[in-house]
């Protein structure tokens, strides 16, 4: 384990060999590729959906209450769709999603970054309005809750923002699953 005093000693030594314009253009590239970490807060125009439970989910008895309810599967599958159309940060009840946050359903809540959270289950993104809903109107999971939730009186509203505020990822950052490419 490399200890504090150590690695600035190693970083002090790197940045010797840097020049002024060497460090100022990866200073820009470092800038350029912010946005997408999920570590910095972004606005835009975008989308948000919100699926919730149906009113009356588990009253009548010749329907399955598991029907009637939002799923972990029904939040992934818009956020996936959304991701596919072009969506450049994204949220889930207020809180960023980053490639390595998980979404898990436990009972009739949604945990995400150890947070219960329950319905109405909002979702936020910015980017390419169009492309967001097309790739939403062509993904087979989008259409099929879509086709429950009339069905079903399952909650699915879809709205266009002129402004999204997502706010920047607040957790650690940590990959337990990373492997060094070999050379």
């Amino acid at each position: 384990m490399t200890r504090p005093k150590e690695l600035r000693s190693e970083i002090d030594a790197l940045s010797l060999g840097v020049s002024g314009a060497d460090l100022e253009k990866s200073r820009k590239k470092v800038a350029a590729l912010e946005p997408a970490t999920g570590l910095t807060p972004v606005e835009g125009p975008g989308l948000r959906v919100t699926l919730t439970d149906a009113p009356d989910a588990g009253k009548d008895p010749d329907i399955d209450p598991n029907i009637q309810i939002v799923h972990q599967q029904d939040i992934q599958a818009y956020v996936n769709a959304l991701w596919a159309g072009g969506a450049e940060a994204m949220s889930l009840q207020g809180q960023r999603l980053m490639t390595t946050t998980g979404i898990v359903c436990v009972g009739n809540v949604v945990i995400l970054d150890g947070v219960p959270y329950s319905p109405p289950y909002v979702i936020e993104a910015i980017g390419n309005v169009a492309g967001m809903e097309q790739a939403m109107a062509k993904s087979p999971d989008t259409i099929s809750y879509a086709r429950y939730s009339q069905d079903y009186q399952l909650g699915l509203e879809i709205e266009q923002l002129a402004q999204v505020k997502v706010k920047a990822y607040g957790n650690p950052v940590s990959l337990a699953h990373a492997t060094i490419p070999s050379s």
